[in-house]
């Protein structure tokens, strides 16, 4: 039979970051000595006490159906670990645990968005927001950023109408690095304040702030926890991106409709990784300040070694894991990264799939034995190209 897909599907782009790792792989796979720095997951084991904690599960027939909305020690260990974080009190009822932070926001999406209802999206963005919004049948609304890459107030006032519904705030920031200060957040809240939009606050990447930072939530700042939402994670800061752990902490009307959505689609999520984000949550936080460091270390030495090529620009990489850069040659980011990978055998993802055409992203979660020798090819590279 002739087999129709939707339209839906039809019109979904695949994902760009998975695509750059898949390419990588398969030439891996075929003996070629790529250095991958295209993939946005920590290089690091998850916490011990994650691990013992599912070896007790498995032991304990831990493996029923559990509440939808997650188990009641998780989310009362996310309730406790938001007030560590943020200082702000949530209880469990608005919490809803999912299948890691891109689940959350698609539900989030499913729940908020009407056909032909707009979110705004700041440039460079996280390459799944715009698909999971079209998944939503709503209208994924770029709005560009200053030339230090983050959004202000007079840009989203352009982009504003009267079918805005949400608007997205990632800071850490991937691809970029960058971290809104408290004093910008304040600014942009200001201006949510006036519109009445929802923000739905991505603060995936929270934990890994460098150079004696501090992390401030948007929905930290007076007047903002009832109109923000806060997605979290295990995925990044505890290294376990495969567990498929996300959460959201919002108003129990909002976490009562996604919980019907995920009565009507997932269930629950998987309940030993469940168990094991209880341990993670819970525990001493070494492994992540562990983490924290390394990635600070990786970070000086990655901007050391690129140091002598003076037309690399980018905005200083203040958190996350992602140098976010550009240079005169690359005019079309996806030719060039695929030149890269075919000549220099250094896989990182074009720019344009992030909404920046001219930029390429590259992850320093990798070993500093890899990083260097990736970014002294680089070096080479950019010196025959110029």
């Amino acid at each position: 039979m002739n087999l129709k897909l939707s339209q839906r599907i039809t019109n979904l782009v695949p994902s760009a970051t998975l695509a750059a790792g898949r390419k990588a792989k398969e030439l891996q796979d075929r003996g070629v000595k790529i250095l991958n720095l295209s993939v946005g997951e920590p290089d690091f084991p998850a916490p011990t006490e994650a691990k013992e904690a599912v070896i007790a599960a498995v032991r304990d027939n831990f493996s029923r159906y559990t509440d939808s909305r997650g188990i009641l020690a998780l989310r009362e260990a996310i309730c406790r670990r938001a007030r560590e974080d943020t200082g702000l009190i949530y209880g469990v009822n608005q919490v809803i645990v999912s299948c890691g932070s891109k689940h959350t926001l698609y539900n989030l999406f499913q729940s908020l968005l009407d056909p032909g209802d707009e979110a705004l999206i700041p440039a460079p963005y996280w390459t799944s927001y715009p698909e999971m919004v079209k998944l939503a049948d709503g209208v994924p609304v770029f709005v560009p950023a200053g030339t230090d890459l983050k959004v202000k107030p007079e840009n989203l006032e352009r982009f504003f109408t009267n079918k805005t519904r949400c608007l997205i705030i990632n800071s850490p920031n991937n691809p970029s690095g960058v971290v809104y200060t408290k004093k910008e957040l304040e600014d942009i809240s200001r201006w949510v304040r006036d519109k009445e939009v929802l923000v739905i606050s991505d603060d995936a990447y929270q934990r890994f702030l460098y150079d004696g930072q501090s992390f401030c939530s948007m929905a930290s700042i007076p007047g903002m926890e009832e109109r923000t939402v806060i997605v979290g994670a295990a995925s990044k800061t505890y290294a376990m991106t495969g567990w498929r752990i996300g959460w959201f902490l919002g108003s129990q009307e909002l976490a009562d409709a996604c919980a019907k959505l995920q009565d009507q689609s997932t269930s629950n999520p998987c309940s030993l990784s469940q168990a094991a984000a209880v341990a993670a949550l819970s525990g001493n936080q070494q492994s992540v300040q562990e983490m924290c460091r390394a990635f600070q270390k990786r970070r000086d030495l990655l901007l050391k070694i690129l140091s002598p090529v003076k037309e690399i620009s980018y905005p200083y990489p203040a958190g996350a894991f992602y140098l976010f850069f550009t240079h005169p040659s690359i005019k079309d980011s996806v030719e060039f990264a695929s030149r890269l990978l075919k000549e220099a055998q250094v896989a990182l993802v074009p720019g344009k799939a992030f909404g920046m055409e001219g930029y390429l992203r590259l992850s320093y979660a990798v070993s500093e034995e890899v990083l260097t020798e990736a970014a002294n090819r680089l070096v080479n590279y950019f010196a025959q190209t110029h």
